[in-house]
This record gives structure tokens, sequence and C-alpha cells, in this order.
């Protein structure tokens, strides 16, 4: 069975830290981006089962990001 991915944005990048380690030790796939910009382009590459993602980023909101998941999905 293949991991499911989790997307981890946020810019705090210690928080983004312990959730990808603690995320990749219960078996999950995961994908960090510490700005809005980098995790649509993760999005639009290799689309993650759920995203964990933080309102106010660089470079854009994590709301943009969502809404962009939701209208290509």
């Amino acid at each position: 069975m293949k991991a499911k991915r989790i997307l981890i944005a946020d810019d705090d990048a210690t928080l983004v830290r312990i959730l990808e380690v603690r995320m990749r030790n219960l078996g999950f796939d995961t994908q960090a981006s510490h700005d809005a910009m980098h995790a649509l382009t993760m999005v639009h590459k290799n689309p993650p089962d759920l995203p964990v993602i933080v309102d106010v980023m660089p470079a854009g909101d994590g709301l943009t990001v969502c809404q962009t998941m939701c209208l290509e999905n």
C-alpha cells in the first residue's frame, strides 16, 4: 500500500520540521513548504492526500493554496 502524502506548509521552519518527523514516523510521505508559491508548485506537481497549511505565509496565503487544490480536483 502506498503511503498517504501530506503537504505541510508553514513559514515556521521549526514547526514544519516537527510535523514532518512525526508524520514520517507514522508512515506518511511528507512534502514541506515555507511559502504559498512553493506550496502551489508542489500541489501542481504532486497533489497531496492531505494539506496542512497555515493561513498567513510569505508569497501568498494558505486559503489560496486550498482554493486552487479544490478547483483542480
